[in-house]
């Protein structure tokens, strides 16, 4: 006789919510912080719950950045987004992380990019996930959610309060950014840079 097949992990985990003392600790270290940021990875992309993460990033009007393989969970061209990390280290988005008191990680996995790279200097981590977190001395996890993203982060964003306008700091980093991707994508150098071959593809295939 054939056994039936086992649930995966992640299965399992999506079946379970976070208890009430888990999410109000979440809540009161969110509310707490002064500048926050936000670092969505991939397993964001398997929850269903891209909804629910830009709700959450527009109600704390905190900025966002995500892993190559988290593209697309929330728009590129939303006002709040900065840069997808995983570059050269001392990329422009490396700057918010620096300035970022408290990160809000969604759905990040470690193997997408090592924290050690993004989180010198070791700020305190909110951790939202479809399974628990791994061990990492740069990656120290203050207070975490387990279980169904979308269910999870519902429940958050009604316990955390409504911020109304970006931190300076980090609008100075988008305006920065903005600039550098305008100059590089108009650049007639030779050879062409990368932000000049993705503007003239994305141009030809609309």
């Amino acid at each position: 006789m054939i056994s039936p097949p086992l649930l995966c992990i992640e299965s399992l985990y999506k079946l379970v919510r976070s208890s009430e003392q888990a999410i109000n600790e979440v809540a009161v270290a969110i509310n707490q912080a002064k500048v926050p940021l936000f670092l969505i990875g991939n397993n964001a992309s398997k929850g269903g719950a891209s909804t629910d993460i830009l709700t959450i990033i527009e109600k704390l009007q905190a900025p966002f950045t995500e892993t190559f393989m988290a593209k697309g969970v929330v728009p590129e061209n939303h006002p709040l987004h900065l840069q997808t990390i995983g570059l050269p280290e001392g990329d422009i988005v490396n700057k918010a992380f620096s300035r970022a008191d408290l990160v809000i990680a969604i759905g990040y996995d470690p193997i997408e990019y090592e924290p050690k790279k993004w989180n010198p200097l070791l700020s305190p981590i909110i951790h939202i996930d479809v399974q628990d977190h791994e061990l990492d001395n740069y990656y120290p996890v203050k207070a975490s959610l387990v279980g169904d993203l979308s269910s999870n982060l519902l429940r958050l964003i009604d316990q955390i309060d409504q911020r109304n306008e970006i931190d300076p700091f980090y609008r100075n980093v988008k305006e920065t950014i903005l600039s550098d991707q305008l100059l590089h994508s108009t650049s007639n150098s030779y050879p062409m840079s990368p932000q000049r071959i993705i503007k003239e593809i994305r141009e030809a295939i609309k």
